[in-house]
């Protein structure tokens, strides 16, 4: 889809598919979403997730300017343009962070008037916190991939690349990785 999406974790674990990579997914999570990137939540069966996805179109965001550059939608470019989209909420922040969704949550459920608005307040406050954390320190960066062996990742990488070449299906990865395609399939 085209809409820009948050995807915030309070509890739980699994793995997250974004854009051909594999993620861990764990309380504290942000994943950041730009739009039309294929992206899979897979919970993990013993520990179900709880999470928060927020859906929007940029347009609700604006390019407002007050003489800097900075705009909101900058840690969707930073997303798309390092290929890394998985931003862990330092524990002193994620209070701050649930305050704001769960006043977007509180607008929509009680739509009084203003609610559109009050919505969007919320989601721009909120993206200025997820943007001052990205640029506050460096130990606040994006996280690359952090699951799966190297093989997996490689495939991934391999048929990003090669999707359309007509050879390459199962067993050719299977061979390609020198592992069986049951277990590849699995």
């Amino acid at each position: 889809h085209d809409r820009y999406e948050l995807v915030y974790v309070y509890s739980g674990k699994g793995t997250f598919f974004l854009n051909q990579m594999l993620y861990e997914m764990n309380e504290g999570d942000l994943f950041i979403i730009p739009g039309n990137t294929i992206h899979h939540a897979l919970p993990d069966a013993d520990s179900p997730v709880t999470a928060t996805a927020v859906f929007f179109d940029p347009q609700l965001i604006g390019h407002y300017s007050a003489g800097d550059s900075f705009t909101n939608m900058q840690v969707f470019e930073r997303a798309r343009k390092h290929k890394s989209y998985k931003l862990v909420i330092p524990a002193a922040t994620r209070s701050q962070l649930e305050e704001k969704l769960t006043h977007m949550n509180e607008e929509m459920v009680r739509h009084e008037a203003g609610f559109r608005y009050a919505v969007q307040l919320h989601l721009n406050s909120l993206l200025i916190i997820i943007n001052r954390l990205l640029l506050k320190d460096s130990h606040h960066q994006l996280a690359e991939s952090d699951v799966g062996p190297s093989w997996l990742l490689n495939i991934l990488q391999h048929l990003d690349q090669f999707h359309t070449d007509p050879n390459v299906g199962l067993s050719y990865l299977a061979k390609l990785t020198a592992v069986s395609a049951a277990h590849l399939s699995r």
